[in-house]
């Protein structure tokens, strides 16, 4: 599963055109779903050792694939569209840090993020 959200996020920023761009994320997002739904399959036999299994995987998937990311943020029982969600944000908070070092014109833009909420309760870009 892990594999598979780190998979979305590489080939999405990738992708420059609009519509592949969404093409691409809805495949991995469906492939993604449907993992997720079959480990709840997995957990929901109610099986010690399968529960264990699943866990110790997805805690694996995780610590494997998140090795080399600079300032890891996950939200304390985030969903993965939360953490895509905070992945963004850090994207976007380089970005502006960028604008901000190469020019001074950034104080005259609104700062919109603020006022539109997401379904994770966080500012929405």
């Amino acid at each position: 599963l892990e594999a598979v959200i780190h998979a979305r996020r590489a080939v999405v920023s990738m992708v420059n055109d609009k519509y592949k761009r969404l093409a691409a994320s809805t495949l991995f997002y469906g492939l993604q779903l449907t993992m997720g739904y079959m480990l709840m399959l997995v957990i929901m036999t109610y099986s010690g050792p399968l529960f264990l299994c699943t866990v110790l995987g997805l805690m694996t998937g995780h610590f494997m694939f998140n090795l080399n990311t600079k300032n890891l943020v996950v939200a304390e029982g985030s969903t993965p569209c939360c953490q895509n969600e905070l992945g963004q944000q850090e994207k976007a908070a380089e970005q502006e840090k960028h604008v901000d070092e190469t020019t001074n014109i950034s104080d005259q833009f609104v700062d919109v993020k603020t006022s539109v909420p997401s379904c994770c309760g966080t500012p929405a870009f």
